[in-house]
């Protein structure tokens, strides 16, 4: 049974089988340097143990046969997949097809659980802007009343200036 839905028309079919047959050349291509780099550090002279360079050697061969069988692992997925996907038109457009509103739920639930965030950021925000405001007008009425008492500004320097913060002109 053919699959001719909205993800699998022949259209978006012929542009998926390059994108699946490029995933596999990728998986071929890391299966093969997965395999030199594996063969690399089984090759490897390690001293005996307790020589000089023993451990640097060993880590060393230790970590390229790990990077050797991962690549081969990820690129034996990779091919498999891509060229299965590649000659089966109903497992890609099942594959796209059911992918498509699980990531649709997932990017409306992560919408869902960051907004409410962002309300109480924005919130929080206003509410430190006005009081810092209010704390500067406050400082500020402060400042001038101390500048009175001291005999720095006249009474009428002071209304002005008072009247000047508060905004009342």
């Amino acid at each position: 049974m053919e699959n001719s839905g909205k993800y699998v028309n022949e259209q978006n079919w012929q542009r998926l089988r390059k994108v699946f047959l490029i995933v596999a050349i990728i998986g071929i291509g890391l299966l093969i340097g997965g395999l030199i780099l594996l063969i690399s550090g089984i090759s490897i002279d390690v001293p005996a143990m307790g020589e000089d360079g023993w451990f640097d050697e060993t880590s060393r061969r230790n970590g390229m046969m790990f990077g050797g069988g991962v690549m081969m692992m990820f690129g034996l997925v990779m091919t498999i997949g891509g060229i299965t996907a590649y000659f089966k038109r109903q497992l890609a457009g099942a594959a796209i097809q059911g992918a498509m509103p699980v990531a649709g739920e997932a990017i409306n639930q992560g919408v869902h659980m960051v907004t409410p965030a962002i309300q109480q950021v924005t919130q929080t925000v206003a509410t430190s802007v006005k009081q810092a405001g209010k704390k500067d007008i406050e400082a500020e009425l402060a400042r001038i009343d101390d500048l009175r008492k001291r005999g720095v500004i006249t009474e009428e320097e002071y209304t002005r200036m008072r009247n000047n913060i508060l905004g009342i002109n």
